[in-house]
């Protein structure tokens, strides 16, 4: 783990401050209905129409060595133009008036380059992004860019070593978007930014083809807000634990975890206050979760969309102290496409469930493996079953559900040794197909 700077910390304290106004969102689509139907296209420097713009022109100017003054000082800076592209340590001068500009606002190419806004602001709505970065080992921090409609606040492309502390990128659709294409990105750090009100996604990681991400640290982040899923993370492998404390208050979705193999560890989601789905976990290698609470304070919805934790197509997974309350679906499992995931959940808890403690959902009869729940306690309502299976959804007859009531030692709360005893097709909201 890395050394924080104190002052970085002290600007945290400003982070919960958070705006009422929640955007529209793009969630839903075809197979899970919680996973995003639209993830944009990730522009690089051949996508940008003015790549031959500007480019050249007063390159590498700036100031060398301005980290080693510490972070935040006011200096005197330079005027960039729209589209410059910058080779070495700069301090930005003045605000970027951008607006009509529809390539890369700003772009940072080379490998050890220190990059600080200074308080400044880069004004492109219109831009791809209103920082590129492409490169190792380099920082950008002091940067306000908002309100970049169809683009992100900062896009790093095969940028291993990035440093990210300090910035505004708050109401474009992407606030910080880090995408490995060509290289295997490790050493990342995502530090003390305000991304609020993003209308697709606060922080989004991922990769193509032939890169990767590994173990990305995205700290202290104020993600609230977001019209999407407030944390998006593609990575090899990534471990979440109360270390992290991102804001992620009052988003639509909380956070996106996709492939490669992942750990949650003491993680409290209760007061993140998040609309729908607080953690997803899409196409892992595997999971492990201790001590993970996923409760809501928020009313049931109508569209039981409200999911606790949501595991889609995961191979294997070992869950111990899940605790869920007040959700409409404490915990959802779903399959497609011949994945038959198998997992262990013990010492869980699920209390006050609008309509299961677990739902298991097959989309299109791929069988699940054997799952089993061990000593884990459902408190029965009338709202509520333990255990739903969706459609035509099978699990082996030797999957044991061991459901105890609460302060009770026997089984109770309904039960289902067999898998199937709780089967409600009547409650069945996802019998597959696509959408809501």
């Amino acid at each position: 783990m890395r050394e924080f700077n104190p002052a970085a910390i002290r600007i945290f304290a400003i982070l919960t401050a958070v705006s009422a106004a929640t955007l529209a969102h793009a969630d839903g689509g075809c197979h899970s209905p919680h996973a995003p139907s639209y993830v944009p296209n990730v522009p690089h420097l051949s996508d940008d129409p003015n790549s031959c713009q500007g480019s050249g022109q007063n390159q590498g100017s700036g100031q060398q060595g301005w980290g080693q003054q510490g972070w935040g000082q006011s200096q005197q800076g330079v005027v960039l133009q729209c589209g410059q592209e910058i080779t070495a340590n700069t301090v930005l001068g003045a605000d970027m008036n951008c607006a009509g500009y529809t390539g890369f606002a700003l772009k940072i190419v080379g490998s050890g380059i220190k990059f600080n806004g200074n308080g400044h602001k880069i004004i492109a709505p219109q831009a791809l992004a209103a920082i590129y970065v492409q490169g190792s080992n380099n920082t950008i921090t002091g940067v306000t860019a908002n309100g970049v409609v169809n683009g992100a606040g900062l896009n790093a492309y095969d940028a291993p070593g990035l440093v990210v502390q300090e910035n505004n990128f708050s109401g474009n659709e992407e606030g910080i978007l880090v995408w490995a294409e060509n290289t295997s990105m490790s050493n990342i750090l995502i530090f003390g930014n305000i991304i609020q009100n993003s209308s697709l996604f606060g922080i989004r990681a991922g990769w193509d083809t032939n890169g990767q991400i590994i173990q990305p640290e995205i700290v202290m982040n104020d993600l609230s807000n977001t019209g999407g899923y407030a944390l998006y993370i593609q990575a090899q492998q990534y471990n979440m634990g109360p270390q992290d404390f991102n804001v992620l208050y009052n988003s639509l979705n909380g956070i996106y975890l996709k492939g490669g193999g992942f750990s949650i560890t003491n993680v409290s989601m209760t007061q993140q206050q998040i609309q729908q789905v607080e953690i997803f976990i899409d196409s892992a290698l595997s999971v492990t979760v201790n001590n993970l609470d996923v409760s809501t304070v928020l009313p049931g919805q109508p569209s039981q969309q409200h999911i606790g934790l949501d595991l889609y197509r995961c191979a294997q997974f070992n869950i111990n102290g899940l605790f869920s309350q007040n959700e409409d679906v404490g915990l959802k499992l779903e399959t497609e496409n011949g994945v038959s995931p198998t997992g262990t959940l013990k010492n869980c808890t699920f209390l006050n469930e609008n309509v299961a403690a677990i739902m298991i959902t097959s989309y299109d009869g791929t069988p699940y493996g054997v799952i089993d729940v061990l000593n884990s306690v459902y408190q029965a309502s009338s709202k509520s079953i333990s255990l739903l299976l969706s459609g035509s959804t099978t699990v082996p007859a030797s999957s044991i559900f061991n459901f105890l009531a609460p302060s009770s030692n026997g089984n109770g709360g309904g039960n289902s040794g067999d898998g199937g005893d709780d089967h409600d097709g009547g409650g069945d909201h996802d019998s597959g197909g696509c959408g809501h």
